[in-house]
């Protein structure tokens, strides 16, 4: 049994799936509380002997939630549990610390807050945890082959590499850490934060718009409905303004939308280097549609 949230990616689900028509697995999703986070205290009633890992999501693709990992993680310890975060959308925008999350393994990606090359990404697994690891392919470089009928994994986390990467991709990623540490990542927070709630409340303030995001704590995601509006045309209308946005549709996350009834969302995602006129542009076109 997997225990899972409601905000699960598509890519991530996928896999459990597969996994659930080649092993037989079971996934069960945590309760949420009325904002749409995980209900730390419903999800604790559900550890028992049947679960065999939890994975849980800090930042959603499609909402500006964040879900409370570390509240999750003390449970997870506490009952000897496994334990994985997904971090792709949390990496380059929020604090993301192992030890006060207590995660198992973190997955993040290079492309998207981190602002790094497509392609890349980032993989955090506990060394206390890696035996308990069994890589899904391996090479040269994950394993040693030691006669013709054995192998052993490397001790170290190249056991989860391949020889093949791209190196031009990986000194990019380097480059876009580099980056952010230079920035600082408590200002790259405080930035994209105060952008994000500044566009929350001037969207909250028209009639015909709807914020998805309930309460704190956000992300810098925001997300939000115009009545009979598609959220398609709120991107195709900023895109010939000059402005990039996009919409997120039941297919990427679909236990959470199908639960709200919602198709389709609006989504807009300020960086540090967005700034106020920016923000006033695109509420200036919301306004006119």
């Amino acid at each position: 049994r997997v225990i899972i949230d409601r905000t699960f990616y598509n890519s991530h689900y996928l896999s459990l799936l597969q996994a659930k028509k080649q092993f037989g697995i079971e996934i069960a999703v945590a309760p949420t509380d009325a904002s749409g986070r995980v209900d730390v205290d419903g999800f604790a009633v559900m550890l028992d002997e049947r679960v065999g890992l939890v994975s849980m999501t800090m930042a959603p693709t499609h909402s500006g939630i964040v879900n409370p990992v570390a509240s999750v993680g003390v449970h997870t310890k506490a009952a000897g549990m496994p334990y994985f975060v997904d971090g792709c959308q949390a990496l380059g925008q929020l604090v993301v610390d192992v030890e006060a999350i207590g995660c198992d393994a973190l997955t993040g990606t290079g492309r998207k807050w981190l602002r790094g090359p497509r392609g890349t990404g980032l993989l955090y697994v506990r060394r206390s945890f890696q035996d308990r690891c069994d890589p899904p392919g391996i090479d040269g470089t994950s394993a040693v082959w030691e006669s013709a009928s054995s192998y052993s994994l490397t001790t170290t986390a190249a056991r989860f590499e391949e020889f093949e990467t791209s190196s031009a991709g990986q000194i990019g990623l380097g480059i876009a850490i580099d980056e952010a540490l230079a920035l600082g990542l408590d200002a790259i927070g405080e930035r994209v934060q105060y952008l994000a709630n500044r566009l929350r409340t001037e969207l909250g303030r028209r009639p015909r718009v709807s914020v998805q995001e309930a309460s704190d704590p956000c992300s810098g995601i925001v997300t939000f409905l115009i009545d009979g509006v598609a959220p398609v045309e709120v991107v195709t209308a900023a895109a010939k303004a000059g402005i990039n946005m996009s919409n997120s549709s039941a297919p990427w996350a679909r236990l959470d939308l199908d639960a709200r009834r919602v198709t389709d969302v609006a989504r807009v995602a300020p960086h540090v280097y967005n700034t106020d006129e920016e923000l006033d542009r695109l509420l200036a076109v919301i306004d006119a549609l």
